[in-house]
């Protein structure tokens, strides 16, 4: 797996080229019109710690950080990637899954007639992305395709912070020499684990790391709340199970859909 960094994702988004993607992806023209009333002719100056002004200046690319939009625009803009590449990508991981329930039988997913079957090669979401492959030959393929198309956008990977983590399979002898992928002939770090989106990832591929980390979250967030909540003897029960339900819980369980827990559901349940 390929995790990209991108430099200054928010800050470089070229707006024209935004417009043009909002249009081909069938917006109205009277939302873009009403985005680019937004983003037209900002200007901006920095103001220091001790109260001083500058010069004020034009911002012409990027788009609005913490406005509530910017999310989805840069996210819009970023899936036009998909249409910038036109050279034939490597095969990604194929991904058999089935839909009616059942999933705890791994024999259900050899039933050819019931099961889907889908390539998943990027995990792109906003500014994190995330390409996977079978070989080191596909990943290198894939990533250098990704970069061609990103340069195209405007947006440029920051290598030193684009990592590499590799997998192998169970039946490699060991030791198992690290994948050789390269950005512009400059060699990408290969790591052990990854944070992806708040989870994660781990070259054992299973989610013990995950699972821990969940645990203490969930135990940091119980422990700030321990005293003006869960002991205190003016709240109602129904109050703190609410709190908990909110707060804790989801803690706890943050994308728990992607976990596969089979030997995980006593450490789960002891401390829940």
């Amino acid at each position: 797996m390929a995790f990209i960094d991108l430099t200054k994702a928010f800050d470089l988004v070229h707006r024209q080229a935004l417009w043009l993607v909002l249009a081909k992806f069938g917006c109205p023209e009277k939302y873009i019109r009403v985005l680019r009333l937004l983003h037209d002719n900002m200007s901006a100056m920095v103001l220091s710690d001790s109260g001083d002004e500058s010069e004020t200046f034009r911002v012409d690319k990027g788009v609005k950080q913490g406005c509530v939009i910017a999310p989805t625009l840069f996210s819009i803009f970023v899936a036009a990637i998909l249409y910038l590449i036109s050279e034939n990508l490597p095969q990604g991981v194929k991904i058999v899954y089935r839909t009616e329930g059942q999933l705890f039988n791994i024999n259900r997913f050899r039933a050819k007639g019931r099961t889907s079957t889908v390539s998943i090669m990027e995990l792109q979401y906003a500014d994190d992305n995330a390409l996977v492959a079978l070989s080191e030959e596909n990943l290198q393929g894939t990533l250098s395709v990704f970069a061609k198309a990103y340069k195209q956008l405007g947006l440029a990977i920051n290598i030193r912070k684009t990592q590499i983590l590799y997998q192998p399979s169970p039946k490699s002898s060991w030791p198992v020499l690290p994948p050789n992928i390269a950005i512009n002939n400059t060699r990408l770090e290969n790591v052990d684990q990854f944070q992806y989106l708040g989870s994660f990832l781990s070259s054992k591929a299973d989610i013990d790391d995950e699972i821990d980390f969940r645990l203490s979250c969930a135990s940091r967030a119980f422990s700030r709340l321990r005293k003006r909540v869960f002991e205190n003897r003016d709240l109602q029960s129904k109050t703190k199970i609410l709190v908990y339900k909110a707060v804790v819980l989801p803690t706890l369980l943050y994308a728990s859909e992607a976990w596969t827990t089979y030997k995980h559901f006593k450490i789960m349940e002891k401390n829940n």
